[in-house]
């Protein structure tokens, strides 16, 4: 599914909610940084629509990294499938779900910033599309 499907999706959802129940204040948690386009684009959506849905919307991440900063807890620069981070909230939350006897180190096979985008996916950028070890 595209970024516009998903993002008209979103903005359905929330004008449709907000006809049915009134509800007219939204906040979106995003937990998948390939929706994070669609989620910017949903709220663009909804405002060009003009129909007095208001919606903000964060990354769980973001907020995350932002307490860290605060609290000055050092954190890694960027994050992905099976870092650090994901292992962690999923060994906090659902430790015996994780098979850390089959963990391997994995990431990014080439040297691209993480300010630079492609359309090579974590399959073909990673050795087993893990980002962290």
């Amino acid at each position: 599914v595209g970024t516009l499907a998903v993002a008209q999706a979103l903005a359905g959802q929330c004008q449709s909610l907000a006809r049915s129940s009134g509800i007219t204040h939204f906040f979106i948690l995003n937990g998948h940084g390939g929706n994070e386009p669609a989620v910017r684009l949903s709220l663009e959506l909804l405002a060009a629509a003009g129909s007095g849905v208001l919606a903000f919307a964060a990354d769980y991440w973001a907020l995350m990294f932002e307490q860290l900063d605060l609290a000055g807890v050092p954190r890694p620069a960027r994050m992905g499938h099976a870092d650090v981070i994901e292992t962690s909230i999923l060994l906090a939350t659902h430790a015996e779900l994780v098979r850390m006897d089959l963990a391997r180190a994995d990431g990014y096979r080439d040297q691209l910033s993480g300010a630079v985008f492609s359309t090579r996916g974590i399959p073909e950028r990673t050795a087993g599309g893990g980002v962290g070890d």
